[in-house]
């Protein structure tokens, strides 16, 4: 039971984290300066070099098709969290710190868990785990974003 007990305790940690990292991306970043180009080139400097970090094969051949398919200008959501251009990197990086506290964390818990999260491993699936989310969004003239109608 104790390990139940402690899959409940994380689940609810976890839980806890994400909650608070969709309140910080709702409410703190819209008292800041969105439109701060100097801020999204940041932030895209920011993804490629943890991308680069990984050291994998091919990491330079997916940020060069991640900036032809728009990901670093595209939203994170057409009407909610981080609706602004740029805002798919900034939400990504996001979810990568997340992802590095929760690894950390449940390796604290147990260390046997080590060999099966490797930190390359989290970063990759956070950074892009909305890798198709510009294909679902178009750019209009004003620079605001809406659904493609399909």
């Amino acid at each position: 039971m104790l390990f139940g007990k402690k899959i409940k305790t994380q689940y609810k940690e976890t839980l806890r984290i994400l909650t608070i990292t969709q309140q910080y991306e709702t409410i703190f970043l819209r008292t800041k300066k969105q439109t701060d180009m100097s801020m999204m080139d940041d932030r895209q400097i920011d993804f490629c070099e943890r991308l680069r970090s990984t050291e994998r094969d091919g990491v330079e051949e997916v940020i060069g098709w991640l900036g032809a398919a728009g990901f670093f200008k595209a939203p994170a959501s057409t009407r909610f969290h981080l609706s602004h251009k740029g805002g798919l990197v900034e939400h990504s990086l996001n979810v990568c710190d997340v992802a590095m506290h929760l690894r950390e964390m449940m390796i604290s818990m147990d260390g046997k868990l080590t060999p099966a999260l490797p930190v390359d491993s989290v970063v990759i699936a956070a950074l892009l785990h909305d890798v198709c989310t510009p294909f679902c969004v178009v750019e209009l003239k004003n620079e605001f974003f809406t659904e493609r109608n399909n």
